[in-house]
């Protein structure tokens, strides 16, 4: 399991970890989606209204960048030491992500989009803190925490796929 060597670690201890670890990087997706919801909701109002950036659009979005940074580290965890598809894939290349859709997905397409949905997060942070105007603030904002949401949602293995997850782990 996982792609970096582990040492004096016996199998039964990295399950244990993985599934302490995926859980806490399951249950974590709902509240970077809420603080994503929360964030793309008082940005989109904003920008209709034509409100002033404030103090709470601000903690927004930086609560938004704080959880995706929060995630993404859990999830490097899982990918490069704990799970097995992070191995698969680095073992066997690219043809072995393709060898099940649940490889393919957990493996390169799940890893992929996010650190794309990562990339997206900051850069719309980043773009908003140098715009010129609030109503620029407010619409940079806006159209990257909707993209971000697209990526997060193409991402997120949902109950109903293939190789879907459970709403919430362990119930």
């Amino acid at each position: 399991m996982g792609c970096i060597p582990q040492l004096g670690v016996d199998l039964m201890q990295r399950q244990l970890a993985y599934e302490f670890v995926i859980t806490i990087h399951s249950y974590l997706r709902w509240g970077l989606l809420a603080a994503g919801l929360l964030s793309g909701a008082a940005s989109l109002h904003g920008w209709r209204a034509g409100r002033r950036w404030s103090f709470l659009d601000e903690r927004l979005a930086v609560t938004l960048v704080l959880c995706v940074d929060l995630q993404l580290v859990v999830g490097l965890l899982l990918y490069l030491v704990l799970s097995p598809f992070g191995e698969a894939v680095f073992a066997g290349g690219l043809r072995a992500a393709g060898a099940t859709p649940t490889v393919l997905f957990f493996g390169l397409l799940h890893p992929c989009l996010m650190i794309l949905s990562f990339l997206v997060a900051h850069a719309a942070r980043g773009r908003s803190k140098k715009a010129s105007s609030d109503e620029a603030r407010f619409r940079i904002m806006s159209r990257g925490v909707l993209l971000w949401l697209l990526l997060v949602a193409l991402a997120i293995p949902w109950p109903w796929m293939p190789y879907g997850r459970a709403f919430f782990r362990g119930i």
